[in-house]
């Protein structure tokens, strides 16, 4: 569930990146509408939820550093992949990066914390 969501949230920032930059790095939305802080909440516990369904069940704050975690880093790998920054050290065809980072990610919010 948590590569499905990383792998929606990356497909979406590339194939729409104008509406990507509007969502979230635009001055329309900072700070954020108090209007629009019911989806944004929604849209994050979606995350935390799959985090702790991953980790068979477990609750807990610890659940919501890792989404932050989980989250920062798929947004990071978004840009990075939307700017083709890592092309310099990567070639693209001998490696499917986008699907080593989500595994990537998905395996260090799923590590035991320590």
């Amino acid at each position: 569930m948590l590569a499905d969501l990383a792998r929606g949230f990356i497909a979406f920032s590339l194939e729409n990146p104008h509406l990507f930059e509007l969502m979230y790095e635009s001055e329309l939305t900072h700070p954020v509408d108090p209007a629009l802080s019911p989806a944004f909440r929604q849209a994050f516990d979606i995350v935390v939820d799959a985090i702790a369904a991953a980790r068979g069940g477990a609750e807990g704050e610890q659940n919501v550093v890792r989404a932050v975690s989980f989250w920062t880093s798929i947004f990071g790998l978004a840009r990075l992949l939307r700017f083709e920054l890592l092309d310099p050290f990567f070639d693209r065809g001998s490696l499917d990066l986008q699907s080593l980072m989500i595994e990537e990610a998905v395996a260090g919010v799923l590590r035991a914390p320590g």
